[in-house]
């Protein structure tokens, strides 16, 4: 029986490694990216750009914000990255740009999700910045 339960403990470590990287707090009204626009290019440029301006230090409870306007549909999408640790923490581009790749790939409408010791908001809207 020990290499069933090896397998079965395998599987459950597996599926719970899977859950903590997937998508949660999606937003369930709301743009779209592709409301937003089609263009895929377009989406991971204001994501690199927020993540640019997202990396560095942060104090305990800080947070910071970017709007990317995208002019030919008359639409934004907003994001923000908190520190929600109880210390000062750093967050590097890589980080944010893993986290928000998760996000704006697993929720349609955006989302506000954990990751680690940072909350990030990714949220498509009508409207301009």
């Amino acid at each position: 029986m020990a290499p069933a339960t090896s397998l079965l403990s395998l599987i459950a470590t597996a599926l719970l490694a899977a859950q903590s990287v997937a998508a949660l707090g999606c937003f369930g009204s709301g743009e779209t990216y592709g409301q937003v626009t089609s263009d895929t290019s377009q989406l991971a440029s204001a994501r690199s750009s927020a993540c640019n301006s997202f990396a560095g230090s942060y104090p305990q409870g800080a947070s910071r914000s970017l709007c990317a306007s995208f002019p030919d549909t008359g639409t934004r999408i907003n994001f923000s990255a908190s520190n929600t640790a109880s210390t000062p923490q750093t967050l590097t581009y890589d980080d944010c740009e893993a986290a928000l790749t998760i996000e704006m790939n697993g929720c349609k409408r955006g989302s506000r999700q954990k990751h680690g010791n940072f909350e990030y908001l990714d949220d498509p809207n009508n409207g301009t910045c």
